[in-house]
């Protein structure tokens, strides 16, 4: 949603916070395998329902399929020269997802 407002209305926007920025990562190959195809070893009892719901989330056939196939990835990617320049970007070192050293390496350039 962030991302879109910034494209469509900048001068709206003064600052963000952004927390494990998945949209600054839309285009880059290892968000989608990480979703779709990637499964998690389980872990802990603790994070089995949460193991178990994301696997079964991400290989539902029509979820599986819009993603791959029907997902409008480039008007979701936020461009890191479009980031107003008091942003503030948290990463996570432990986010399946998002590979934190590709959106810091993005960052830095």
């Amino acid at each position: 949603v962030m991302t879109r407002f910034m494209q469509l209305c900048p001068d709206s926007v003064g600052s963000a916070v952004m927390i494990d920025p998945v949209s600054l990562m839309v285009l880059h190959p290892k968000l989608l395998h990480n979703f779709v195809y990637r499964r998690s070893p389980l872990r802990s009892s603790d994070n089995i329902h949460k193991d178990i719901l994301v696997s079964l989330v991400a290989s539902e056939i029509t979820i599986a399929e819009t993603m791959c196939r029907k997902f409008w990835w480039h008007i979701f990617m936020t461009w890191p020269q479009l980031l107003p320049p008091s942003t503030i970007i948290v990463l996570s070192a432990l986010d399946r997802l998002v590979p934190m050293p590709e959106v810091t390496s993005l960052l830095s350039k």
